[in-house]
């Protein structure tokens, strides 16, 4: 009876502390996400405020259409959307960095517990 009651006591303290892994996970992924959004909107209102300021630039100067306004617009917007991008796949490695952390954690509780498991269930076939 005391090496059960040992046992689920283990038990209830792992799936405890698995619980408040992955609740510090789930953190962690939500401020990435978080982070990205607010990079994002941030580059987002950058890029209006410039072209904003072109447009007003250009209707000061009396022209009302020009190519070569429109191609410097079109510029902003394409550099804009490479740094977003760019900026999309630093957050995306963070956000792996962290799937991964997890899972060599797992590996390596499995491969630290796998030596103790074994152990207790060959006491228990004696």
């Amino acid at each position: 009876m005391g090496a059960t009651a040992l046992t689920v006591a283990a038990v209830a303290a792992f799936a405890n502390q698995k619980h408040t892994e992955r609740k510090t996970r789930s953190a962690e992924l939500k401020s990435i996400r978080r982070q990205q959004a607010i990079n994002e909107a941030k580059k987002k209102n950058i890029l209006e405020g410039q072209l904003a300021a072109r447009r007003a630039k250009v209707g000061s100067l009396g022209i009302s259409t020009s190519g070569s306004n429109v191609a410097v617009q079109n510029r902003l917007v394409g550099d804009a959307q490479r740094e977003i991008s760019y900026d999309n796949w630093g957050y995306q490695d963070k956000y792996a960095q962290v799937f991964n952390n997890y899972q060599d954690k797992i590996r390596s509780e499995a491969i630290d517990y796998a030596p103790k498991v074994y152990n207790y269930v060959e006491k228990m076939i004696k």
